[in-house]
């Protein structure tokens, strides 16, 4: 992610290459974190109480994708993360730290 930002965003004429490379590497990981069982989420297999620091450290990066990466399009591939994030908005002080998009 940080090297997509880099490439994209630091470099007067990005390479097309690069950047589909770090996009498709980024897929592939969330991809990968789509088929993680419900237990890496949530310090419950039901889901009603708190969240696994990995939740939290994925809340973060799809926020950041919000911001840095916007066209990449995880919320319909990947539809399953919108309950981690949804659980994770119920924080205030996630809240806070959210960037506006």
């Amino acid at each position: 992610l940080v090297l997509y930002f880099q490439e994209a965003k630091l470099h007067e004429v990005p390479s097309p290459r690069w950047l589909k490379e770090h996009v498709d590497s980024m897929e592939a990981t969330l991809a990968f974190l789509a088929d993680a069982p419900k237990d890496e989420w949530f310090t419950n297999a039901t889901g009603s109480e708190g969240l696994t620091q990995a939740a939290w450290d994925l809340c973060v990066t799809l926020e950041y994708m919000d911001l840095r990466v916007p066209e990449l399009i995880w919320r319909s591939k990947h539809p399953g993360f919108m309950l981690i994030l949804e659980h994770a908005r119920k924080n205030a002080y996630f809240c806070e730290t959210t960037p506006p998009v």
